[in-house]
């Protein structure tokens, strides 16, 4: 069984209300014949509708903060001079697609695209240093602050996202070496753990 089945069989158990460590449960019941490690990796990105719900917010946030991030490049490029065609069509370079497609990911509460946009976004952030520079020296680029702003923003807002709704399960080992490797992932909220 490849990996995308398992994930449309995982969001299947979501919407009956399965916890993830549940998924993982039945999932190995019903394919013993696919590996523990792969049936935890995609289950931990298949978030529960508790968790969903408890991280709506901040996922919103975030998407908010990729479409601002969108619309202020646009913007800035629309900003050139008229009649002149080659700042219009310079419009489509400057369209950040890697976070719109990560976004896209994120909106169907796909946790892999999360590293992805940590990472790029982390590097473009980085940029706030100079812009700081310049705002000290009198001489402020508000189009070039913003945008790293933002891009820090949406660097931390999708860490955070990231350690807390995709959390990594933690795998437990007979100490005996007779049973298989199992996975425990993080209680819910609501949830405990007897």
């Amino acid at each position: 069984m490849n990996a995308k089945a398992l994930r449309k069989k995982a969001e299947e158990l979501v919407g009956f209300g399965y916890s993830r460590q549940h998924m993982y449960d039945v999932l190995t019941m019903e394919h013993p014949e696919v590996k523990r490690k792969r049936i935890a990796h995609v289950v931990r990105y298949v978030p529960s509708q508790v968790v969903r719900m408890k991280y709506a917010t901040v996922q919103q946030g975030l998407l908010a903060a990729i479409a601002a991030t969108v619309l202020l490049h646009l913007a800035e490029r629309w900003g050139g001079v008229p009649g002149d065609w080659r700042p219009n069509f310079a419009v489509v370079g400057a369209i950040p697609f890697a976070s719109i497609f990560l976004g896209l990911g994120l909106l169907r509460w796909r946790g892999e695209a999360l590293p992805w946009l940590v990472f790029v976004n982390a590097f473009s952030g980085l940029g706030i240093m100079r812009d700081l520079n310049e705002l000290l020296t009198g001489v402020p680029g508000w189009y070039s602050l913003m945008n790293h702003a933002l891009a820090l923003v949406i660097a931390v807002l999708a860490w955070y996202l990231y350690r807390n709704a995709f959390s990594k399960p933690e795998e437990i080992r007979d100490p005996l070496g007779h049973a298989p490797v199992s996975h425990l992932f993080p209680p819910e909220p609501g949830m405990y753990r007897m």
